[in-house]
């Protein structure tokens, strides 16, 4: 949230960070996660598993282009 905020005006502008401002986005993200997995475990299992896939890139590959390839419907899997 706060990366994303730093180019709420179209240019990379970075703001100073404090964990407090964003508590309630944490808290928020926390429990929807946490209902998710209650809710459809088989499904929050996979978009997990492909965040976690998308981040964890080996280092070489570090500075290259992050490529996102999880289907956009993966979020809409996840049945409430």
């Amino acid at each position: 949230m706060a990366a994303l905020r730093d180019w709420k005006s179209g240019e990379n502008s970075p703001l100073k960070f404090e964990g407090n401002m964003f508590n309630c986005t944490y808290a928020s993200n926390i429990e929807w996660m946490a209902a998710a997995q209650q809710r459809n475990p088989a499904n929050y299992h996979k978009l997990m598993h492909k965040l976690y896939e998308l981040v964890m890139v080996p280092d070489d590959l570090e500075q290259g282009k992050l490529v996102n390839t999880m289907a956009r419907s993966m979020i809409d899997e996840i049945d409430f």
